[in-house]
């Protein structure tokens, strides 16, 4: 399973084109959160919040997550796994 698809996105390049604070996160707070544990550790474990789906219903996800930069310290990838 896909978070895409189990929100209702037709897939990543869909997901990818929302602005992800405003459309996916139903609390705000959730999302600054989040933006803060990942810039303090590069990676972010079981990390809990309430996810808007593209037809509006509101599911909770579990999301562990992690950032890999190539030597110039620039974000290469961001890897993200969640579960519903």
């Amino acid at each position: 399973m896909t978070l895409s698809c189990d929100a209702g996105y037709s897939g990543k390049e869909e997901v990818l084109k929302l602005d992800v604070a405003q459309s996916l996160y139903v609390d705000m707070e959730d999302h600054k959160k989040f933006w803060v544990r990942s810039r303090a550790r590069a990676n972010v474990r079981n990390f809990e919040y309430r996810l808007r789906c593209k037809d509006g219903r509101e599911i909770t996800v579990i999301e562990s997550s992690f950032a890999s930069a190539i030597p110039t310290a620039k974000l290469n990838a961001i890897r993200v796994f969640c579960w519903m």
